[in-house]
């Protein structure tokens, strides 16, 4: 078995002084639970509690160790949050049901999705924004600088390509 990195016991005179959450210090920087080590002192490692397994568009895809009633939410804080394009609309959780069955739920982040209660043996998936520009013309192929600009309303062909120098790529000059 693995050993707990929320449930770190500093055990002195045979009696637990305190308890130690490694997330607590790795990821806010409190360590309010650290104390001082005397001479005798016992530091026992309690086996992992629940885990699930974090992957897609986030800052630290991992597996996670749940201690308490965590939820989706605070799993998604673990990791840093979403990456730069994280789809927080939509999250896909694999769920093991009745210690049978595994099934599949979506969720979004930017509703009730945070506040899910997060258990054993899920796993999240934080999909990718789509690649899919809104309202923009690609200009590309034999051109001197491809682009992508905003489209509006009238737009005409002079207006993505101003100049006819444009048209012609820089190997030419070369």
């Amino acid at each position: 078995s693995v050993g707990s990195r929320r449930r770190i016991e500093l055990r002195r005179n045979n009696k637990v002084i305190t308890e130690m959450d490694l997330y607590d210090l790795l990821l806010n920087g409190e360590n309010a639970n650290d104390l001082r080590l005397l001479h005798g002192d016992i530091i026992h490692v309690l086996p992992s509690g629940p885990m699930v397994a974090l992957s897609g568009s986030v800052q630290l895809p991992a597996i996670y160790e749940l201690k308490g009633d965590e939820k989706i939410g605070d799993v998604v804080g673990f990791a840093g949050g979403l990456s730069a394009v994280g789809n927080a609309k939509e999250i896909i959780v694999e769920r093991i049901s009745d210690q049978a069955t595994r099934r599949v739920k979506r969720l979004s982040l930017r509703g009730n999705g945070l506040s899910e209660p997060a258990r054993n043996g899920d796993l999240i998936h934080v999909r990718q924004i789509s690649p899919v520009f809104e309202k923009v013309v690609t200009l590309q192929g034999h051109v001197a600088y491809p682009k992508r600009a905003a489209w509006s309303e009238g737009m005409r062909v002079v207006d993505l390509i101003p100049n006819e120098n444009d048209l012609i790529p820089e190997a030419f000059w070369l």
